[in-house]
């Protein structure tokens, strides 16, 4: 983890690694970040919100799930990486961020866009995708870029 909460995944060898001797270099294809992980009781949530990019939510629990979906969302996050910001959030620890949303623990693993520049906006999944998926993550933030995803109205879609 980088300072800001922000972490970075790098593929590691599995094999062929001389103890306490290495260099380890990574390809384009096997470096993913920055993503964010969202802790409620830091202050990373005040440079969250200042961040200019879209914020794509992933509120998926830590373990085996987290591990699963990480597979899919790392590379979507990095094929994004300039006008997005990818965040992990374990929806144990914030309820509160899935309430603004509408939404509790129990919808997870689900996936979430909120614009906070140059205004608030909400966006939840298109009805019927809600599942975390690769392929409903890739549809929603294509629709969100392309300005086909509807927005919130308080806890309804517009």
């Amino acid at each position: 983890k980088l300072a800001g909460f922000d972490i970075v995944w790098f593929d590691l060898p599995k094999s062929g690694l001389t103890p306490n001797a290495w260099t380890i270099e990574w390809g384009y294809d096997q470096s993913f970040g920055y993503v964010c992980h969202l802790d409620l009781r830091s202050g990373v949530v005040g440079a969250l919100f200042r961040e200019p990019k879209p914020k794509v939510l992933v509120f998926v629990p830590q373990g085996g799930a987290f591990e699963a979906a990480s597979e899919f969302v790392l590379p979507i996050a990095k094929h994004h990486v300039d006008t997005l910001k990818f965040v992990f959030a374990d929806p144990a620890t914030t309820e509160n961020a899935m309430a603004a949303f509408g939404l509790t623990a129990q919808d997870a693993p689900i996936a979430v866009i909120h614009r906070t520049h140059p205004s608030d906006q909400k966006y939840l999944p298109p009805p019927g995708a809600r599942a975390l998926t690769e392929a409903g993550l890739k549809r929603m933030v294509g629709d969100f870029l392309a300005g086909k995803l509807r927005g919130m109205v308080g806890d309804f879609l517009a």
